[in-house]
């Protein structure tokens, strides 16, 4: 589910998007304590997750970053 969406200032840069992800308590405690495993973010542990999941199951897939014109 989008979020919100921020445009970086200046022509012809990607977009920063922020995102809101639903998720049920155990897949929480899991990001939670996957991050302070690894001492990172638990962007950067859902980041590499879902990465990793559509790197899987969805190879074909490519990111599509959108010019500000």
């Amino acid at each position: 589910m989008l979020n919100g969406v921020k445009a970086q200032s200046g022509a012809h840069q990607r977009q920063e998007r922020t995102w809101c992800v639903r998720a049920t308590t155990e897949l929480a405690d899991w990001v939670l304590a996957s991050a302070d495993y690894e001492q990172v973010r638990p962007s950067v542990v859902i980041r590499e997750a879902v990465g990793e999941y559509l790197g899987n199951h969805h190879a074909d897939l490519r990111p599509v970053y959108e010019d500000k014109d």
